[in-house]
Formats: structure tokens, C-alpha cells, sequence
């Protein structure tokens, strides 16, 4: 059952912000690719995951490849000329794949090492599936154990140590330019996840004269609620921009900052969080200094060297849940033999009953039914024991097919069953 889960990735390690950006995904358009990917090749549990670090597409599907994946992908962006942005995607498949998901949603291929916010992502994605009834066996199994794993990290290393994160090191970065005081006057654009939790970590660090904007005002209000931040029509901040010193933008696709015009406008400094980038700059922006979601990311403090030191700890547990998904995974693989197995004596006995009915009375024709059954569940047994036991040593793919072969089982019908 492992090998049929793929995964299509492309993040921060292989790919620069520039070009990321390109394949970004906004939840709408998540919905709708896991559709697309439904009606186009027949994929019954998938997940999509796109973030300002990552896009990436899972899959569970006997015949659909990643390449398939990647074409509709680069069709759906109306990328024509796909073949130069392969080299910054990860093809994954099999056991490789499913530990790259316990790593992505753990935070170990975070570019903010352990970052807190992408646990939530993940399962925000997983909810997606889940609403589009994508989400079936392998996947709910799956994400629940990396919920599990999830716990014993947090509760049995440093790992999750600190507030580091996307959101956490935009605040570092404000803190360590030695221009910026703690009065400055900061807006900020875009009260998502990533934008209120900025705004929550301002206000920890002693910032504020903080600003919100948001499309929808009722957003931005309840975070303003929370952290005793002014609020301002997203339809008047562009007219406003005087009047701060930084910009903080954490906007969706298609709102966009002319870097030349936060400069006229007398901003000091603007932090780009958004995905793919709201800032622009093509224009003169000397004097502005910018910073896109790479560069925040970069941040290192003390809290990342505790995280570092507990990685191989998190590995650990991680390589544990593993073990037990895959052993689940290859004991379902062979209940489904097993099933297939009885059906088929069970149809011989049927069979062979029918020929015989009206040479049987209706008392020896229970008799014959109660024995004949007996009959079959002490054969099936010993297989089944043995099939179970092979589970465990990770040989149960050659009994399956020693079954199928043996009895002449029908691999249309392994699947049905």
C-alpha cells in the first residue's frame, strides 16, 4: 500500500523565493487542484500543502505518476515552458515520501528549523482533503500518526523550544536594525495566519504603535482586539503610507507595493511575507530596506541551536511512528489478500452446494452448511496466521502472491474486496 503515495514538492532548499512563488497556491486554489486532480486522473486521497516555503502535492493512486502531477500543475499556472523548472522540484515516492510528510509537518524541513506554524498548515490541508471527502484509509491513518508523533515531540524533546518561526524572525529582524526603535510606527497588511501571528509577536516584544489592515475588516478587528492594535480600511491604507516607518506585508496574490512608492512615501524599511510577493521592485528603492521571505527565514538565534541539538531525538520518534504506519499499512495490504482468499473457498463451497441441492433434504442441507463452514475456517487459518506473521518481516507481498497465483485470485477483485 506505501509505494502507490507520492509526493510533488517544491520548497526553499532547491527553489529561491522567485521561483516558488510561481507555484504558490492560495486555500481556493488548493480546493480546486485536489479537485482537478480527481475528475482528471480518478485520485481519491490526496492532500495539497502550499505555504511561503512550499508547494506540494500528495497523492495515493496505483497509476498516477509525479510527472502527470507536475504537468497538470505548470497546465494549471499556464506554464508553458515547464521542463526549466523541473530541477527545483523533489519527486518522491514510497517510504521516501511518506517520511518527507512526517518531516514537513514536525517542522524538521522547515526553513525556520522547527517552526510553529507549520504544524497547523498541515493540518489545515488535511481538513481541506478531509471537507472533499479525499481523505480515505492510508490518509487518516497517516496524519493521525504524525499527529501522535507530533505530541511525543513536543512533549519528549526541546525541539518545539521557543517562538520561532516565520512570523517570530520578522519581528527579529526589526529588532536587530539598529535604525528602527521600539516607537516605530508600524502598519501591517494582511491578517491571515501569518500576519496575526506577527502582530501577536510585536506586541510580546514590546512594539506598540502597530497598525492592521485587511481586506475583510472583521479579520483584522479581531486581531486588533487582541492585541490593542488600531485598525484602518484596507480601502484607505495606501492613501495613509506616510505615516508609518515600516510596512509589513502579509497580503494575498494580487495586492501589490511598488518598492519605489513605499520609498516616496517616506517608509524606512518593509518586510514581504506574503506569497507569492507583494512588494515590487523595479522602480528606485535606495534608502528602503527590503526584506522578502528568504531573508527572514535565514534569522538564527539561541532558540535554534536547542532545536538543533534534539533533531536526531525528533528523528527517532518520528522513525518509530513510521514503523507502526507501515506495519498497519502492509497488514491491510494483506487482509485484503486474506478476504480475497476466503471469498474465493466461500464461492467453491457455494458452488459445490448448489449442485447438490435437491439431493439434500432441508435438515442435511444445514447440516452440510454448518460443516462445510467449519470446514473452510479451519483451512483459511493457518494462512491467515501466517500472512499476519509475514506482516511483520515485510514479506507479506510474496504470500499475497503465492494466494493469488496458488487459487487463480482475480487482482480486480483483490482490489473490490
Amino acid at each position: 500500500m506505501t509505494e502507490v503515495f507520492k509526493v510533488l514538492s517544491i520548497n526553499h532548499k532547491l527553489a529561491p523565493v522567485e521561483i516558488r512563488e510561481q507555484f504558490t497556491m492560495n486555500p481556493d486554489e488548493c480546493s480546486d487542484f485536489l479537485c482537478l486532480l480527481r475528475d482528471t486522473f480518478g485520485l481519491s486521497e490526496g492532500l495539497v500543502i502550499s505555504t511561503c516555503n512550499r508547494t506540494e502535492i500528495y497523492s495515493y493512486h496505483d497509476n498516477l505518476t509525479n510527472t502527470e502531477v507536475y504537468k497538470l500543475l505548470c497546465a494549471t499556472k499556464a506554464i508553458k515552458s515547464s521542463g526549466e523548472f523541473e530541477k527545483y522540484f523533489v519527486f518522491l515516492d514510497g517510504i521516501d515520501a511518506i517520511n518527507h510528510l512526517y518531516n514537513v509537518a514536525i517542522g524538521l524541513n522547515s526553513q525556520v528549523l522547527g517552526d510553529i506554524q507549520i504544524f497547523g498548515q498541515v493540518k489545515q490541508s488535511y481538513q481541506t482533503s478531509t471537507d472533499l471527502e479525499m481523505a480515505g484509509p492510508f490518509l487518516h491513518r497517516l496524519m493521525h500518526s504524525i499527529f501522535n508523533v507530533h505530541k511525543k515531540v513536543s512533549q519528549q524533546t526541546k525541539f518545539k523550544t521557543g517562538a520561532a518561526s516565520i512570523s517570530y524572525n520578522a519581528v527579529k529582524l526589526l529588532s536587530s536594525n539598529t535604525m528602527l526603535s521600539k516607537d516605530v510606527k508600524i502598519l501591517i497588511s494582511g491578517t491571515g495566519s501569518i500576519g496575526a501571528a506577527t502582530a501577536k509577536n510585536l506586541l510580546k516584544c514590546g512594539y506598540n504603535n502597530v497598525t492592521l489592515t485587511n481586506r475583510t475588516i472583521e479579520k483584522a478587528l479581531e486581531v486588533g482586539k487582541v492585541c490593542g492594535f488600531n485598525v484602518i480600511e484596507f480601502e484607505d491604507h495606501i492613501s495613509q503610507l506616510s505615516d508609518y516607518d515600516v510596512l509589513v506585508s502579509s497580503v494575498g496574490s494580487g495586492d501589490y507595493y511598488p518598492a519605489e512608492d513605499l520609498k516616496l512615501a517616506g517608509l524606512i524599511a518593509a518586510i514581504d511575507l506574503s506569497a507569492p510577493r507583494s512588494i515590487t521592485n523595479n522602480g528606485d528603492s535606495s534608502n528602503l530596506r527590503l526584506f522578502d521571505i528568504d531573508d527572514v527565514g535565514n534569522m538564527r538565534d539561541d532558540t535554534l541551536s536547542i532545536r538543533t541539538s534534539e533533531v536526531e531525538k525528533v528523528k527517532e520518534i518520528i522513525q518509530s511512528g513510521m514503523v507502526e504506519f507501515v506495519s498497519w499499512s502492509e497488514e491491510m495490504s494483506a487482509t485484503g489478500s486474506i478476504k480475497t482468499f476466503k471469498n474465493s473457498l466461500e464461492k467453491i463451497r457455494k458452488d459445490c452446494i448448489k449442485a447438490n441441492l435437491k439431493r439434500m433434504s432441508s435438515k442435511e442441507l444445514q447440516m452440510v452448511e454448518l460443516v462445510t463452514s467449519q470446514f473452510i475456517n479451519k483451512i483459511v487459518q493457518k494462512p491467515i496466521i501466517k500472512l499476519k506473521q509475514e506482516c511483520k518481516r515485510d514479506n507479506a507481498d510474496q504470500l499475497s502472491e503465492v494466494l493469488i497465483e496458488l487459487f487463480d485470485l482475480n487482482q480486480e477483485s483483490l482490489k473490490e474486496s
